[in-house]
């Protein structure tokens, strides 16, 4: 029997790691281990020198869950080599509340940290973002809300395809993870193999004071909104289609050029 290892980087009881586990249900043992709470942004950080705590919970499935007192990243680690008794035959990060597109926000994300976590152990690994809408959520008091609740169903049927030909096939060649990014408003079941595209964001910096005359600092990122075609971004935001993007875990770049340097 297959085992399947799940985590994300939104917390253990988010509504997106209980989507994939009963879309994945079918195909393996499922074991989900995951964060206490939200860790977005912390890309693959891990904890050191400081203890991590793993904590029994119930989803609302009534299935048993872990939730650790840490990082995604710790989160894998934990579940590969303590939790679980047999190594799991994949692990699936997700699913995110938000996109993770692009060469200069992946390395940001916690759930491609935890993707990459798995990879450091020798695992196949994908991560799976649903993409939020603009006409779905508002800013209000400094935080994100929803205006209509995330609907996972479309997202939880792609993840199976994927998952059930990875587990088939395996990764392709020089390949060790892939990231899925799916639209919330798809324009068809299309998935498209997608480079990164640059940037989704380009910086903003807000300068203000404060009561006392002092300065402070806004990062108040404006989004990109057209991308290469061929990328991720041209596919989920502009062509509102899947889009699945090969990774590699070796970050090395030319070493003739640094040769000739």
């Amino acid at each position: 029997m297959v085992n399947i290892l799940i985590s994300n980087d939104d917390g253990v009881n988010a509504p997106g790691i209980l989507a994939a586990k009963k879309s994945l249900e079918d195909l393996g043992n499922i074991t989900v281990v995951a964060p206490d709470d939200e860790h977005s942004g912390l890309g693959r950080s891990l904890t050191v020198m400081k203890p991590l705590k793993i904590n029994k919970t119930t989803l609302n499935d009534g299935s048993v869950a872990f939730g650790v007192s840490g990082t995604p990243s710790d989160s894998v680690s934990l579940g590969i080599h303590e939790i679980m008794e047999i190594k799991p035959d994949i692990v699936i990060a997700g699913i995110n509340l938000g996109r993770n597109i692009c060469k200069s926000e992946i390395t940001k994300s916690g759930t491609i940290g935890a993707s990459l976590e798995a990879v450091n152990s020798g695992i196949p690994s994908l991560a799976v973002s649903l993409s939020i809408d603009h006409r779905d959520v508002k800013f209000e008091d400094n935080q994100l809300k929803f205006i209509k609740e995330p609907d996972f169903s479309f997202a939880s049927k792609i993840l199976h395809k994927v998952v059930k030909k990875i587990l088939i096939k395996g990764l392709p060649k020089n390949v060790d993870l892939l990231n899925l990014n799916i639209p919330s408003y798809p324009s068809s079941d299309k998935i498209m193999i997608t480079s990164l595209a640059d940037k989704m964001f380009d910086t903003e910096i807000i300068n203000k004071r404060n009561e006392n005359n002092e300065d402070y600092y806004l990062l108040s990122p404006k989004m990109v909104k057209n991308y290469d075609k061929g990328t991720d971004g041209y596919a989920l935001l502009n062509k509102k289609c899947v889009s699945l993007s090969p990774l590699r875990f070796d970050m090395t770049g030319s070493i003739n050029s640094l040769k000739k340097w």
